[in-house]
């Protein structure tokens, strides 16, 4: 059964709580203030937009070891032929040690502030043109609720239109294009087409992720999303069918990749031939889509379920306990809250297929 109650108070505890948002908001909009303000770096920046999941509408809350996360893009005047991409990522650390002192950390493409909590990924980027500048200066600061039950408009054609950024790569010393406001204007216009189911199977197959046992390390974050993108189908109306129909029609695409140990190419949009599961080792595919085989087969028993509560006992074995218990009557609801985790959800591994 769809048990949309059910679902409503399952997505409600998986998303980022109201505190969360609050801690987001007060941590990226400090630290753009802060560049803005840097004596050094304010000159040679352009703008600052958010990315991610938490621009998205797709993140969840920081939940056992999981942390919250925000991925802050600051665009700079930066030349990619004039800095190589440590040289760009190094004009930062002074302002980070300054006012972030042994609170953050060098990744391959980002700099990550840790502060009260929350994970800052600092992303820094060569600039664009004049006219894709214009469109990044009107971007918000990233209002997840309003982005969940945001429609698509004539605005994120603009989005798509604008140019890719390039951001540093220290592992080949290169920089690489990226377009993370092609990816939301893509979201947008899905979560449109989906009537708004888009972005909470998106949580609830990252949820998957979390929480089933034997997870390989990737696909993840991004990757994922652009998966689960490619899956689920337009037109859907409740979130149950729509995850239900998303990891059927994953396991029917790619399984056949992971069981001969090989990783597909899915586009990344707006950079058509860059492929988004590009570093996913092949052995995490096949053991991800393993796991999402029987993740698939228990969601179908139950959606096709008539009994409403054995239907919330068959969701509840796929999510474990966030997703609320069974009404023993049969009825509705599911409300009150949810038992504490005592370890992951077991799935068992199976061959690919339905």
């Amino acid at each position: 059964m769809e048990l949309p109650s059910y679902f409503s108070d399952f997505l409600q505890n998986i998303r980022p709580t109201a505190q969360d948002r609050e801690a987001f908001s007060t941590a990226h909009n400090h630290l753009r203030q802060l560049l803005i303000q840097d004596a050094q770096l304010g000159p040679v920046i352009v703008t600052t937009f958010l990315q991610g999941s938490h621009r998205r509408a797709t993140a969840l809350r920081a939940n056992q070891g999981y942390k919250a996360d925000v991925d802050v893009v600051v665009v700079t005047q930066l030349s990619s032929a004039q800095y190589t991409p440590t040289q760009a990522l190094n004009c930062f650390k002074p302002f980070l040690r300054s006012h972030y002192p042994n609170c953050w950390r060098t990744n391959e493409r980002s700099l990550t502030i840790t502060t009260h909590g929350v994970d800052l990924d600092l992303v820094v980027t060569s600039a664009p043109s004049h006219a894709t500048v214009g469109i990044l200066s009107g971007q918000d600061s990233g209002d997840e609720t309003a982005e969940e039950s945001r429609g698509s408009s004539s605005s994120d054609e603009a989005l798509w239109r604008s140019e890719p950024l390039l951001i540093p790569d220290r592992q080949v010393e290169a920089w690489q294009p990226t377009h993370p406001l092609a990816q939301l204007a893509w979201t947008r216009i899905k979560n449109h087409n989906t009537h708004g189911c888009f972005v909470n199977i998106v949580k609830a197959v990252k949820w998957l992720r979390r929480s089933l046992d034997s997870m390989p390390k990737h696909p993840r974050s991004y990757p994922l999303e652009r998966l689960v993108g490619e899956c689920c189908p337009d037109g859907v109306r409740d979130v149950a069918t729509g995850l239900a129909e998303t990891l059927e029609s994953m396991v029917a695409q790619y399984g056949t990749y992971a069981s001969r140990e090989e990783v597909p190419f899915i586009a990344n949009h707006g950079i058509p031939h860059q492929n988004v599961l590009a570093r996913v080792p092949a052995a995490d595919f096949r053991a991800f889509m393993e796991r999402m085989s029987g993740a698939a087969r228990l969601a179908r028993r139950a959606l096709d379920c008539a009994d409403a509560a054995e239907s919330a006992r068959l969701w509840r074995e796929l999510f474990g306990d966030v997703f609320p218990a069974g009404d023993s009557s049969g009825g509705g609801g599911g409300r009150g809250g949810f038992s504490p985790r005592t370890g992951a959800s077991v799935i068992g591994g199976s061959r690919f297929g339905r």
